[in-house]
């Protein structure tokens, strides 16, 4: 888990680095910027403010389980600024186990540098989640338990848009929900985020 965290933070690190090198570059000083700079510093005014993606990964469920997880969902960005709206699902399996969520998610959006080819961005929203899970013990002819739980949940996402000048533009981003206001039984590891790392295409 430790090497995981350590992944993640290292790759935000390089994704942020390389918007505070185009924050910084002094265009003045280059007449053809585009002829002779890095892609992921190239301006590109034309970037369109919508954007539809589909994006599969993994990570922890809420309450700490695995999970393989997927999603959809839309933006809509105004300069600096964005909204996004998602659907998830998240699974986990395992011989006697099994658990499912369906999440969805609204969440705010910056964009530091929102016409780089290459755009870091992070922001955070509110969600609803329902979960559910059944077990099974194989002793005394088997012994099986079951649980549904819906809440609220905090979000938080960081994230970044490649390649924005084509039509495919994948999509990378790291999302974290913590489950705050259950709306009935509580998870018995209640106060264990979700954490997944998403990877996607968007149009």
């Amino acid at each position: 888990m430790n090497k995981l965290i350590a992944l993640f933070t290292l790759l935000f690190a390089t994704l942020f680095e390389m918007n505070v090198q185009a924050a910084n570059f002094d265009f003045s000083k280059n007449l053809n910027p585009k002829s002779s700079l890095p892609n992921f510093l190239e301006i590109n005014e034309s970037v369109s403010p919508i954007l539809f993606y589909s994006k599969i990964g993994g990570g922890l469920m809420p309450g700490g389980a695995p999970c393989v997880s997927l999603g959809i969902g839309g933006r809509y960005r105004h300069g600096h600024h964005g909204i996004d709206f998602s659907v998830n699902g998240h699974g986990f399996t395992l011989i006697f186990m099994n658990a499912y969520s369906i999440s969805t998610k609204a969440q705010y959006l910056y964009y530091p540098k929102p016409h780089s080819n290459y755009a870091l961005y992070l922001g955070g929203g509110v969600g609803y989640t329902s979960m559910y899970d059944d077990a099974f013990v194989p002793i005394n002819g088997g012994v099986g338990t079951s649980h549904t739980t819906q809440f609220l949940t905090l979000d938080g996402v960081v994230g970044c848009e490649f390649r924005r000048d084509k039509k495919i533009k994948p999509i990378l981003q790291l999302e974290l929900s913590m489950p705050t206001i259950y709306l009935n039984d509580r998870l018995q590891s209640s106060r264990v985020p979700s954490v997944v790392l998403f990877m996607g295409v968007g149009i």
